[in-house]
């Protein structure tokens, strides 16, 4: 039988991005719009450029998706409604979402609107499904860490769900799972979460302070044209190709090599991909083949040719000057400045030649710093396609929206008219009655002289059926105009947003601290001061669970590790933690109460809505990216509990990869993950360029993580948030080096002895009030 061919998603990250994604044979174009989307670098689009390119995409037979991909605080999740709304009239045909809250209300209060979950949600067990399901999700992108075996079994349960599939093919990899990063957020307030990330993960690190620095965060980029007959096979519905911050030639190159691939049998577009940016290419993920191979040696694009550096910049005639490395910079010619540290600057195109190595230039998107002496100047391939391919652009127009009308007249009665553009329909009529005509009265032609005005370029009047008018009448031209104005604003106007209702606020009457524990010693000595004690389990944890001792569980958990995790669940827990959504839903599937973790982004009153009706989740910790003012607007629903993070360790990132073996590290010598590695442990710390240290764990059951070097503390948090609970963060990390004494000093500082407090802070060392101040 011949597999179906999957739907061609391609990214846009303004109009001729769009415009160049559509000409190049995308099937569908996902873009954002100026605001809630996870990529505010790119240019993005505004609401009436999006009406434009619906209309392009449409009279091309593609579809529009467009992104609203970031957590949202109680504020901003009502203007988003709004937002959404204005999308859905402009003709969109998908909304992708992270914020659970987002996805909650608009799935209840706008559920024409087709829901499709981001990449950012983090999905990568086919227990997490289920939950997308209850919040009305249509299509749902994989997370990127998966093997093509672990595709093919969630793709499977997924399509038995009736919900459709997308996997990510081209483009740049994140070294953290998606959702679950919080190194841009916690370093400068600058969220991943929020469509900001100042990507830190492509910056230098060493092993030792003041050492070699090198990129141990750095990713290749995807690249899966030499895996399509096998991605066809394992059926997933669309492929997504990454690049919202990348140019109009990236996105038309990278296009139309899948296109052909996927339209023809033989391959023969690999070479086109790397005429344009990329970072080398790695199919390690799919390929279950995870090892440092996949990490980049320079972050420098691929595709770049050294032009010179940079003389000077006069940034208000756009003037560069450059000391050429011997290389023809030509009008027309595109070029990126990098420092030479190899951080990205801008990228360009010179629009003028001017002589003696200077050039008139025009900056593309965004500048990420200034353009200043000695930095690298990198030629760009492909002017002239570049050239052309701007005035194929140029030449691609929007297509008028066509309505139709059909006119009733008889004399000494309002003129009646039926307007009508697709399903839609308005009936409107005169305010003044038809009067016998003393000359020339109504006709045919006047009528669609006066409907057609319109006064915008994408409307355009098309069947025009009158009935009648076999005798003279006359009515005032205002009259024929005001039924067209009023007709087209009931057929185009956009309709109203939805009311959402606030959610009132619970009181706190009781406030406890929790505990979060990984040995037997502390478990059993906080068991005694604490009503709640969470111990980071995993498979083979030898840690006691007793009556108030509980199980915390990790957020990464692919399919083929769930049943070491549901034989935990067999055991009939009575409460337990969970940053993993689907192990939460199927713990309370079997009776059990769950908590949803911090890592499960809970930034709003609606998202703890959604976790304890659609996921049955009995409380839920509140974001950690969140300031003291953010948190204050967030309301539990009416027997939910609310818990903070108030001290003890920041998880940076979240990531499949062994950041130990890239850094040369690995104990067992292995130069590639495997099965065996899930319960191996392991530490390392990197300096960054500022020789500030992050700290490396790998710990059983767990995949690496992260951790920021001081230790959050934010006792006050205790007394002005209106949770029912606080944890405090005791895991025996190997960069945290405490005593039970030290522990049990902080355990009753928090708990309101502030006597205690500069002891405190003495024993946890290093500290940081985290997001408490600024929020994300």
């Amino acid at each position: 039988m011949e597999m179906r061919k999957p739907e061609l998603l391609a990214p846009a990250g303004d109009y001729d991005c769009a415009k160049a994604a559509i000409l190049a044979g995308a099937d569908a174009v996902y873009m954002g719009l100026k605001k809630f989307n996870a990529r505010e670098r790119a240019s993005n689009l505004g609401l009436e450029e999006l009406k434009e390119i619906v209309s392009i995409a449409h009279s091309h037979g593609t579809k529009i998706y467009v992104t609203m991909n970031t957590l949202l605080t109680d504020i901003e999740l009502y203007e988003a409604v709004q937002c959404a709304s204005d999308i859905l009239s402009a003709g969109a045909d998908a909304l992708i979402v992270q914020d659970a809250g987002l996805a909650y209300v608009l799935h209840h209060y706008l559920p024409e609107l087709e829901l499709h979950a981001s990449t950012q949600m983090t999905t990568h067990n086919s227990l997490q499904v289920d939950f997308l399901k209850e919040l009305g999700i249509k299509n749902i992108n994989f997370a990127r860490e998966l093997s093509a075996d672990e595709l093919e079994t969630i793709i499977a349960y997924t399509k038995e769900k009736g919900i459709k599939t997308e996997i990510f093919v081209h483009g740049a990899y994140c070294i953290s799972c998606s959702g679950i990063c919080y190194m841009s957020s916690f370093i400068s307030s600058q969220a991943g979460n929020r469509g900001k990330c100042l990507q830190p993960c492509r910056r230098r690190y060493s092993l030792t302070p003041y050492g070699e620095k090198s990129y141990f965060f750095s990713l290749k980029d995807n690249n899966a044209l030499p895996n399509l007959e096998r991605i066809k096979e394992i059926g997933a519905d669309a492929l997504k190709i990454e690049g919202r911050i990348k140019n109009y030639g990236y996105v038309y190159t990278t296009v139309s090599a899948y296109r052909h691939a996927l339209d023809h049998e033989k391959q023969e577009a690999d070479d086109d991909v790397s005429q344009v940016f990329n970072r080398g290419f790695t199919t390690g993920y799919f390929d279950s083949c995870i090892s440092p191979g996949m990490f980049v040696e320079s972050p420098l694009d691929q595709s770049m040719v050294q032009a010179g550096t940079v003389l000077s910049y006069t940034a208000d005639r756009q003037e560069l000057a450059v000391e050429s490395a011997g290389v023809s910079i030509e009008d027309g010619s595109r070029i990126s400045i990098y420092t030479p540290e190899n951080s990205f600057i801008c990228s360009a195109i010179i629009k003028q030649v001017l002589g003696q190595s200077r050039y008139r230039i025009e900056i593309e998107n965004l500048l990420h710093g200034k353009i200043l002496k000695g930095q690298i100047v990198a030629l760009l391939p492909q002017p002239q396609r570049m050239q052309q391919l701007a005035k194929q652009l140029a030449e691609l127009k929007a297509m008028p929206a066509v309505f139709d009308a059909e006119v009733f007249d008889e004399a000494g009665k309002p003129l009646r008219a039926v307007f009508q553009y697709q399903s839609r329909r308005a009936e409107v009529q005169s305010s003044a009655p038809l009067e016998r005509a003393q000359n020339r009265g109504l006709s045919e032609e006047g009528i669609r002289a006066q409907f057609q005005k319109t006064g915008d370029a994408l409307l355009s009047l098309g069947k025009l059926i009158c009935h009648g008018l076999e005798e003279p009448l006359f009515l005032p031209v205002k009259e024929l105009n005001q039924m067209r104005r009023s007709a087209l604003e009931a057929l185009f106007a956009p309709a109203p947003a939805p009311q959402v209702p606030h959610l009132s606020y619970q009181t706190h009457m009781e406030k406890s601290l929790a505990v979060l524990v990984s040995t037997e010693d502390d478990a059993q000595l906080f068991s005694r001061r604490c009503d709640n004690v969470f111990v980071e389990w995993f498979p083979d944890c030898k840690i006691r669970l007793g009556k108030n001792i509980y199980p915390w569980l990790p957020a990464f958990v692919e399919d083929s590790a769930v049943p070491d995790y549901l034989e935990l669940l067999d055991t009939k827990p009575s409460l337990l933690v969970s940053d993993n959504v689907g192990l939460g839903l199927e713990a309370s599937r079997r009776g059990i109460q769950w908590i949803a973790g911090p890592m499960l982004n809970s930034s709003n009153s609606y998202t703890l809505k959604a976790y304890q009706e659609r996921a049955h989740a009995c409380g839920a910790f509140l974001s950690p990216e969140l300031n003291r003012d953010q948190l204050a607007l967030i309301s539990a629903p009416a027997g939910f509990k609310l818990f903070l993070q108030v001290f003890g360790p920041i998880t940076m990132m979240t990531t499949r990869q062994c950041l130990l073996a890239s850094a040369g590290r690995c104990r067992s010598g292995r130069n590639r993950f495997s099965a065996s590695c899930r319960l191996c442990s392991g530490y390392e710390t990197f300096y960054d360029e500022k020789e500030i240290p992050f700290h490396i764990v790998k710990s059983p059951g767990y995949i690496n993580r992260v951790f920021n070097d001081a230790l959050l503390y934010i006792p006050e948090a205790v007394n002005q948030v209106a949770a029912d609970c606080f944890l405090l963060d005791f895991r025996a990390l190997p960069f945290i080096h405490m005593s039970q004494e030290d522990k049990l000093t902080i355990f009753d500082c928090f708990n309101g002895d502030r006597a205690l407090s500069e002891k405190a802070k003495a024993a946890a060392g290093s500290i940081t009030r985290g997001n408490w101040q600024r929020g994300f």
